[in-house]
């Protein structure tokens, strides 16, 4: 790869020219929410383990009370991944 302008190098997802810098994207709740929703689904067809401790992380980056301060009144997602996690007890 060259290290001229208009050459380009891969960066993770991103497509970056030199100098250029990479932007971290932040994942938003809805999308933690849609995981641990979908994680708890699986966990009902398979051995539930594996996907308890991924509910948990995922759990842990959406509760904190800025995140849902950040949401205002739409949590219905954040409660129904609440609710699904909470069933695979």
């Amino acid at each position: 790869m060259g290290t001229t302008p208009g050459h380009w190098r891969r960066r993770g997802a991103a497509m970056l020219t030199p100098g250029e810098r990479v932007a971290v994207r932040r994942k938003p709740s809805e999308d933690n929410a849609m995981a641990v929703r979908f994680r708890a689904h699986r966990a009902r067809v398979a051995p539930p383990q594996p996907y308890k401790t991924a509910i948990a992380k995922a759990l842990a980056a959406i509760g904190w009370p800025a995140v849902i301060d950040e949401r205002g009144r739409l949590l219905g997602d954040v409660l129904l991944a609440l609710e699904e996690a909470r069933s695979l007890r």
